[in-house]
């Protein structure tokens, strides 16, 4: 079975095309992710989801042209971005990235969005883990 993979990078989305019974790359393939969005603040690191969506499903169609056998779809991305969706499980928000640095600003008693959660949990935990992005939108609105 020919298998294509999808990896959704920061930098970079690839895609491959593996023959699964002969451990074989058929074809792989990188583009630029170029989605980030310029902001007002030096820390916030967000991408255009419409850009990456698009460059993954071009991606997907290339490789597809190459080997329309294929019969399966992985997906990979960022282990620590957030998207806000609604309801009907369309993007209402940016992609907030693992390098976005919202949880080390000063909320309104003064404490970061890491500080708080340590107290609160006990363990520390790093600006841009989707934990401490949602726990930072939620504290400012």
């Amino acid at each position: 079975m020919k298998t294509i993979g999808i990896d959704i990078g920061t930098t970079t989305i690839s895609g491959v095309v593996l023959d699964v019974a002969k451990r074989q790359v058929l074809e792989s393939r990188t583009v630029q992710n170029g989605s980030f969005i310029k902001t007002e603040h030096e820390w916030e690191r967000i991408q255009d989801v419409d850009v990456i969506l698009d460059k993954a499903v071009g991606l997907v169609k290339e490789l597809l042209a190459c080997c329309p056998e294929a019969g399966a779809v992985g997906l990979t991305g960022q282990m620590h971005g957030i998207i806000y969706l609604d309801r009907n499980g369309r993007h209402v928000s940016p992609l907030y990235t693992w390098q976005d640095g919202r949880g080390n600003q000063p909320l309104s008693d003064g404490e970061s969005a890491c500080e708080q959660i340590k107290k609160l949990c006990g363990e520390q935990v790093s600006s841009g883990y989707g934990l401490v992005t949602h726990y930072y939108q939620v504290k400012t609105g």
